[in-house]
């Protein structure tokens, strides 16, 4: 879960220096249990599923939605360089 969250995360932002690889996943993961021990907090099952869906639906739809952004920015540029500057009529 973990390193699905700091995926998505680096990929969203652009960032990949947010990116966890498994073993950093593990040395957080085993940094955090006993944290979550201690506190009697045992996370809501519902809650990890429906975070899962997000960081999943992130980390697909995340990059498609930079190259459209991408894409629409370079299509206008290329239209602005088209356009000859001055006033219609003149």
């Amino acid at each position: 879960m973990l390193m699905i969250v700091h995926t998505t995360l680096a990929g969203v932002t652009n960032t990949p220096e947010l990116e966890l690889n498994e073993d950093e996943s593990r040395t957080l993961a085993a940094g955090i249990v006993p944290v979550l021990d201690q506190f009697d907090f045992v996370p809501d099952p519902k809650i990890a599923a429906v975070i899962g869906l997000i960081a999943a639906s992130a980390k697909v739809y995340g990059p498609r939605a930079y190259l459209i952004r991408a894409r629409l920015n370079a299509e206008k540029d290329a239209k602005m360089k088209n356009v000859t500057p001055g006033f219609p009529g003149l």
